[in-house]
């Protein structure tokens, strides 16, 4: 058992080493890439940052670094690594059991400074919540850090009313519509308690029209039970 778990971390170790190794080579090729090529400051300013943001999210790639580990263990960390979007009052009434399922369909991604995160007229697959960086919304107001948006339609897809734009640079959480459902049908009393509290934590809903189809909806569901 020793050996095992001492094999297991050192893989772990191996692993994080590796990965910082090529996120400083790959660093380094961009520095001579940009200076080789004399890109104006402002252009070589956003490359790194954006290099900088986008390939050390990618080093982690917590998925295999954490695979070795035993689910209970497995599960733990991601509610540690999520728990900002998890923490929100509309999943405080939700259970241990509901946390620790919803944990694992959280996902991270990071945006550069003018990119579109949603377009008008896209499906929409996730709740967001706004880590770091803003988000700029039609008539120009911003979604900042904590700002939670998406919408309450989970059975049918829903479409994005706003074209969401990236200010800044941004790193925004998502969690799964699709996997948020099947939670809700797991615990559906939780779930009439969430549909609630998410009317009141929804800082934007970008599909506006479709609250009432949703109470009526898990309303039926919930009354099948």
């Amino acid at each position: 058992m020793h050996a095992l778990i001492f094999g297991n971390v050192s893989a772990i170790i191996y692993r994080l080493y590796a990965g910082l190794s090529n996120f400083h080579v790959r660093m380094n090729e961009l520095k001579k890439f940009i200076t080789e090529h004399q890109f104006p400051e402002d252009l070589s300013r956003i490359m790194r940052c954006y290099a900088k943001n986008t390939w050390a999210s990618q080093g982690i790639k917590h998925q295999v670094l954490l695979q070795d580990f035993p689910e209970d263990i497995y599960s733990k960390i991601h509610l540690h690594l999520f728990h900002q979007i998890l923490d929100r009052p509309l999943f405080k009434r939700g259970d241990a059991r509901v946390k620790k399922d919803l944990a694992l369909h959280v996902s991270v991604s990071t945006h550069r400074h003018g990119d579109v995160f949603i377009h008008k007229g896209e499906v929409v697959q996730a709740l967001h919540m706004v880590s770091s960086g803003a988000l700029q919304l039609p008539n120009g107001d911003l979604l900042g850090p904590g700002a939670l948006f998406g919408t309450w339609q989970m059975r049918k897809s829903p479409v994005s009313r706003d074209t969401l734009q990236v200010v800044g640079g941004c790193t925004v959480h998502s969690l799964s519509l699709e996997a948020l459902q099947r939670v809700l049908d797991l615990f559906p009393q939780w779930g009439m308690e969430f549909f609630r509290d998410l009317q009141q934590d929804l800082d934007h809903d970008i599909c506006p029209e479709t609250m009432d189809y949703f109470f009526d909806c898990h309303t039926d569901s919930t009354a099948s039970v």
